[in-house]
């Protein structure tokens, strides 16, 4: 999971936070993911984004990103994750 500040559409997200859970045992996984405030700038906005992997495997994806922290956005979010087609050798 990440948190990035998107507020440039022409730049690459500068991640924020991160936080990695390994080997998680059920789902819905909760999590949260640590930053420090003064990164925080308030007219800029922040989304979190979530993978699942297995290996190098990429298996689950958010393909929503998710506002929050800045512009009245929520400090929490509930993410839905969508399935990784794998790729088929034909």
């Amino acid at each position: 999971m990440t948190v990035a500040d998107t507020s440039v559409t022409d730049a690459a997200a500068g991640q924020i936070g991160a936080h990695v859970i390994e080997q998680p045992k059920t789902v819905p996984v909760g999590f949260s993911v640590g930053f420090d405030p003064a990164d925080i700038i308030d007219n800029h906005s922040y989304t979190v984004e979530a993978t699942i992997s297995s290996g190098d495997a990429l298996l689950w994806t958010t393909d929503t990103a998710y506002p929050v922290i800045t512009r009245g956005n929520p400090l929490t979010a509930d993410l839905l994750l969508i399935a990784v087609p794998s790729s088929v050798d034909q």
